[in-house]
C-alpha cells in the first residue's frame, strides 16, 4: 500500500511536469513571442582563449562570433526592435514586426562601446544596455576577462546611438540578500546617477546576478522602472507581465549552428525547464551561501569532467530530484 501511494505521488509529480513542460511549448509557439537576447561584454577570440574556463568565459563572447550572430538574425527573417517597442507591446498591445528580437547587455563594459556599437550600427540593430554605475563594482575587476566600466561620454554616445540605457544596480550585487531600505538605495541611487549623466529618465532594470523577489520588484515599482529584465531563459509576449521579462542569455561558446538550435521553441522551454530547477538550489541556500559554493563548483576539478552547462544541468536535476525525495518523505511522515 505504502509502495502504491509513492508512486501514485511520483506519477503525480511526472503529471504535473508533464501539463507544465506542454503548456511552456504550447506559450514558445506562440506567434507573438519576442526573442530578448542577453550578453555581457565582447573580446578578440585571443582573448576568449585564455580567459578563465568556468564562469568568467560564459559571460564573454568573441567579436567575431557575435557578428555572424546578428548576421544570422537577419538572414533567417528576425527583425530588430527597439526597448521601447517591446514596452509598448507588453503595455499597451503595440504591434511589431513578425519575429522581433531585442539586443540586450548587462554590466556595462566598454566593449559595448568599441565592439559591439560598430556592428549594432552595421546591422541596423538597436540595443539595450543595463549599467552597474559604481566603476568600482567587482564585475569590472575580477577575472582575467574583467573590463573597465563605460565612461559617461561613452553612456551618452551609446543612448544618441539607440542603445536604451537601464539600471544594473550601483555594486552588482544580490539585490534579494539586501534588505529593503538598501534594495531602495541600490536602485535609486543608480537610476539619479543615470539620470544625470544623460538628462531623462531611466525606466528600466536589469537584475543584477538574477537575484530577485517580490521585494525587488516592488521596489523598483515605486522608484519609477516600468520594467524589471531577469535572466530566467524564456521569451516575452504580449501578456508577459513588465516587472519580469525574460531573456536568453548568449554563451560564447555558442557556434553559429548552435545558436540557431538555441532560439528554437523546444530549446527555449528545456533552458526554463533547467532555470526553473537550478533555482531550487539558490533559493534554499540564499545567495550568501549559494554564489561561494557555485563559483567554487565551477572552479572545482569537476569542471574537466563536465562543460559549465552539463555541470548546472546535473546540479539542478539532483536539486529536482531531491525536492522529490523531501516530498516523498514528508508524505511518508503524514500518512
Amino acid at each position: 500500500m505504502a509502495l502504491f501511494a509513492a508512486l501514485a505521488t511520483v506519477g503525480g509529480l511526472l503529471g504535473v511536469a508533464g501539463v507544465a513542460y506542454a503548456v511552456a511549448r504550447r506559450r514558445e509557439n506562440r506567434s507573438d513571442r519576442i526573442l530578448c537576447l542577453l550578453y555581457h561584454r565582447l573580446v578578440t577570440r585571443e582573448q576568449y582563449d585564455v580567459i578563465r574556463p568556468a564562469t568568467e568565459r560564459r559571460f564573454s563572447i568573441p567579436e567575431e562570433s557575435f557578428r555572424a550572430q546578428m548576421h544570422y538574425l537577419r538572414d533567417h527573417g528576425y527583425h530588430p526592435v527597439s526597448a521601447a517597442a517591446v514596452l509598448g507591446r507588453v503595455e499597451h498591445g503595440a504591434p511589431l514586426p513578425s519575429k522581433p528580437v531585442l539586443i540586450s547587455f548587462d554590466d556595462g563594459c566598454e566593449s559595448v562601446y568599441s565592439r559591439a556599437l560598430p556592428m549594432l550600427r552595421e546591422f541596423g540593430f538597436p540595443a539595450l544596455l543595463f549599467v552597474t554605475t559604481s566603476p568600482d563594482a567587482a564585475v569590472f575587476h575580477e577575472g582575467n576577462a574583467a573590463q573597465r566600466r563605460l565612461t559617461a561620454d561613452e553612456i551618452r554616445a551609446l543612448d544618441a546611438a539607440g542603445v536604451a540605457i537601464g539600471s544594473h544596480g550601483v555594486t552588482h550585487q544580490p539585490l534579494e540578500a539586501m534588505s529593503e531600505e538598501r534594495i531602495e538605495a541600490e536602485l535609486g541611487e543608480s537610476k539619479r546617477i543615470l539620470e544625470e549623466i544623460l538628462g531623462k529618465p531611466i525606466d528600466a532594470l536589469g537584475v543584477p546576478l538574477n537575484w530577485y523577489g517580490r521585494r525587488v520588484r516592488s521596489a523598483a515599482e515605486r522608484l519609477g522602472y516600468r520594467a524589471v529584465y531577469t535572466s530566467d531563459g524564456g521569451t516575452i509576449h504580449g501578456d508577459s507581465d513588465p516587472r519580469h521579462l525574460p531573456r536568453l542569455a548568449v554563451e560564447g561558446s555558442a557556434t553559429t549552428l548552435g545558436f540557431g538550435r538555441s532560439l528554437a521553441a523546444g530549446a527555449i522551454v528545456q533552458r526554463r525547464i533547467v532555470g526553473i530547477a537550478k533555482r531550487i538550489p539558490a533559493r534554499l541556500l540564499g545567495p550568501r551561501i549559494w554564489m561561494p559554493l557555485r563559483e567554487r563548483l565551477f572552479a572545482s576539478p569537476v569542471r574537466h569532467l563536465l562543460p559549465p552547462r552539463a555541470l548546472e544541468r546535473v546540479l539542478a536535476a539532483a536539486a529536482a530530484g531531491l525536492i522529490v525525495a523531501i516530498g516523498l518523505a514528508v508524505y511518508a511522515l503524514l500518512r
